[in-house]
């Protein structure tokens, strides 16, 4: 994608989206969600579906997806289709990272979060980094959106993106727009 046509993460305040499930059979209640998203947007702020390793790994698949299109769908129905949308999209393997990735652009989302899969914390730290470095990469290649790298250590079996990792990856792919510090 040659350099004028790139899509830059815009300025702003992200906030990141709790998923509302129904008391009665613990379904995702997209319908309360759909008013949230609504609520973060009209105040102004950037909305980020599934960003974390909070209710992210316990969603299926289809839900994750089924998230991002009621929140695309929520913006578009009240006149803020033009408010961008991040999916997190963070798996356990490259595959299926690259997958939510794909899923995340057809439902509407303008970018991917991508943490790291902290189950392989010890093999993805060796020698410097060179295997993560490598995950974020394929996942940016890959990638239809432009992906956020996601920094949370608490969450991701302690791997801590430092410095030279994260200037390896953003000189390495012009699909790499950003990152968040957690």
């Amino acid at each position: 994608m040659p350099a004028t046509e790139r899509l830059l993460l815009p300025r702003g305040i992200y906030t990141p989206l709790p998923t509302f499930f129904s008391p009665d059979d613990e379904d995702v209640d997209l319908d309360a969600f759909a008013q949230h998203v609504r609520f973060v947007a009209r105040a102004g702020t950037i909305p980020v579906v599934a960003g974390s390793a909070g209710e992210a790994p316990h969603l299926s698949r289809a839900e994750r997806t089924q998230l991002i299109s009621t929140a695309r769908s929520a913006l578009d129905a009240c006149g803020l289709g033009h408010v961008p949308l991040v999916a997190g999209v963070g798996a356990s393997s490259t595959r299926e990272t690259i997958s939510l990735a794909c899923d995340a652009a057809d439902a509407g989302a303008d970018f991917a979060m991508v943490i790291p899969p902290g189950y392989y914390a010890g093999q993805l730290q060796k020698e410097g980094g060179r295997a993560l470095g490598q995950f974020f990469l394929d996942v940016a290649v890959a990638s239809p959106i432009p992906i956020v790298l996601y920094n949370f250590p608490a969450v991701s079996g302690g791997i801590d993106l430092d410095s030279d990792l994260v200037v390896r990856v953003v000189r390495a792919s012009d699909n790499v727009v950003g990152v968040k510090l957690t």
